[in-house]
């Protein structure tokens, strides 16, 4: 698919804590995750069956498109493969250029899977936007974007962190953020749907509000942090560092009053997380 190469300009770029917390940072980008996915494959055999997938009847295969099995090829490629050599694969031909599709299987049915993004197939297929459409493709995304927190689990962690982090200070508009409905965008040459919602992300160690936008030309999340806690800290930044060289292993100290103050940092940063984490799960059914 020729626009995948020429989009390769807006390949994702993750976003660092300090960014993410400066305004929306640009969190996933399908047509990246699709390049990324590219193979080179071989014994490939064309599949015919009606649905393409059983949990997403609804996409079609563009002109010129098909779906087939092959197994990777490793010729000209450097390192060991994979475990299974001869794995068979589901992957889309389109321009001559071969992207894995992540799938599992029920018994006759073939399911794009929901652990690698599968949203992102809007891009590889023809389909028509609705808002039923969309919303089964934003079930293949990961949990924290495929459904949100709620009104109430928000306001708990509000009021759990407040209580035992009073230094956090936020203003109303972050403390009741703005959530559209669900909805479809129509704009000049594409349609597209969007969702947006809340979520916890325990790396940033941060709640912040998210917007998916899934259409035949676009699949990508941004996100903008409302509540920020204490940074992301590895155990690694205070206690003993171990290096294994050629030479056997060695042990590397990490400065005395570095690691108090490191470890004060790691324990507010577990603290907190177990402060959300407790928040959501007391107003979980």
């Amino acid at each position: 698919m020729k626009r995948l190469l020429l989009l390769l300009l807006a390949a994702l770029a993750i976003p660092t804590p300090e960014a993410f917390a400066q305004g929306s940072a640009l969190l996933y980008d399908g047509f990246d995750a699709i390049v990324m996915e590219e193979r080179k494959v071989r014994n490939v055999v064309e599949v015919s069956r009606t649905p393409l997938f059983d949990n997403a009847p609804f996409l079609r295969l563009r002109k010129g498109d098909k779906l087939v099995k092959a197994q990777r090829d490793f010729q000209g490629k450097g390192g060991k493969p994979l475990a299974d050599p001869d794995r068979i694969d589901f992957y889309v031909l389109s321009d001559g250029r071969y992207y894995k599709r992540w799938v599992e299987k029920e018994g006759d049915e073939v399911l794009l899977s929901s652990a690698f993004h599968s949203a992102d197939n809007c891009l590889l297929f023809d389909w028509d936007v609705t808002l039923e459409n969309a919303r089964a493709l934003r079930k293949l995304l990961p949990s924290q974007y495929s459904s949100s927190l709620t009104r109430e689990q928000y306001d708990a962690i509000f009021a759990a962190v407040q209580k035992e982090f009073p230094e956090i200070k936020v203003d109303f508009e972050i403390r009741n953020p703005a959530l559209r409905e669900d909805r479809i965008i129509s704009i000049p040459g594409q349609m597209l749907a969007e969702f947006q919602g809340l979520a916890y992300d325990s790396f940033r160690n941060c709640v912040y509000k998210y917007s998916v936008r899934i259409g035949p030309s676009v699949c990508s999340i941004t996100g903008q942090t409302l509540l920020q806690g204490p940074r992301h800290v590895e155990r690694s930044e205070f206690e003993r560092v171990i290096i294994r060289g050629e030479n056997g292993t060695d042990g590397q100290d990490v400065d005395p009053e570095t690691a108090k103050a490191k470890k004060t940092e790691y324990e507010n940063m577990i603290r907190f997380q177990n402060v959300v984490i407790g928040a959501i799960r007391s107003k979980t059914n």
